[in-house]
């Protein structure tokens, strides 16, 4: 049984790194490679429409976890997106949220159907185009790593850091924002790398990946030390994160070629979201 604050958590995980790549033998940094990415971040965030494929997969010890997204998302005209995401937690337990959102005004509109049910929830908008430039002072730098005829690879550095207010937005839309246990989530989060793919046709990302694994274990250790529980349990929290590996993966296709997005009326006719309200099952 998944409690709906788990699933929130779950979604709000979801929602960071969805935030990180959506916005979206090695030879030494330099200024060329990083407009060259830069640039190809600025392309995609021109689109009008892309679909965005996005896996993460999460091990610990024997524990298998993996959450998987095929979202269409459209800027323009007006800002609507669709994504089927699946969640898996062993062979033979998943879970299907299909899930729809919409800009109302000053808010973003999520309508998610979760066992058959719609609910809705509304969660405070923040201007992409901020959000956006915050995500491009951030790239720290960038390598290119390999080249084939159509592709350029290259290592980007982002100082997390300096992403900590989007983080923070991002768990204050969900509601956790007066929740102590995440009080200092974000606190020296520092540097991470992702390997980015730039078409040298259009100049648009094609995909990204990156190893999460210690940005993930920070942010838990940080959770960890404020939660009011023994000091053993904090340790035994602490041993299995020694054998944390988180990868995930986003691949962008159909640029400027998804069609219309047509969220359902019974998914409009849903009932608000109340934490507490619902508990959903894995199936």
């Amino acid at each position: 049984m998944v409690k709906p604050k788990h699933l929130f958590v779950i979604f709000v995980f979801m929602a960071l790194m969805l935030v990180s790549f959506s916005k979206l033998g090695a030879c030494s940094p330099d200024d060329t490679s990083r407009d060259t990415v830069i640039r190809a971040y600025q392309n995609v965030h021109k689109l009008n429409n892309f679909h965005m494929t996005f896996n993460m997969a999460i091990s610990v010890k024997s524990i298998n976890f993996s959450l998987n997204s095929e979202c269409d998302y459209q800027a323009k005209p007006a800002l609507v997106m669709k994504q089927l995401l699946t969640i898996n937690m062993g062979p033979q337990t998943a879970m299907k949220v299909l899930q729809y959102g919409e800009k109302s005004g000053n808010q973003l509109i999520y309508y998610s159907k979760i066992n058959d049910q719609w609910i809705k929830q509304a969660v405070p908008f923040n201007n992409p185009a901020s959000e956006f430039d915050n995500y491009i002072k951030s790239i720290k730098s960038a390598t290119l790593i390999r080249e084939t005829a159509d592709t350029k690879v290259y290592e980007v550095t982002i100082d997390a850091n300096s992403l900590k207010e989007e983080f923070e937005h991002t768990f204050a839309a969900m509601g956790l924002q007066n929740n102590a246990d995440f009080a200092d989530a974000f606190n020296n989060i520092g540097d991470c790398k992702t390997i980015v793919y730039v078409n040298k046709n259009t100049s648009l990302i094609s995909e990204a990946s990156m190893d999460a694994t210690d940005i993930v274990r920070t942010i838990v250790n940080n959770v960890v030390a404020t939660m009011n529980i023994p000091d053993d349990r904090k340790d035994n929290i602490r041993n299995m994160l020694n054998d944390l590996n988180v990868a995930v993966k986003v691949d962008y296709s159909q640029m400027n070629a998804v069609g219309n997005i047509q969220i359902p009326q019974e998914a409009k006719d849903a009932v608000w979201f109340t934490p507490g309200q619902l508990q959903y099952s894995m199936v």
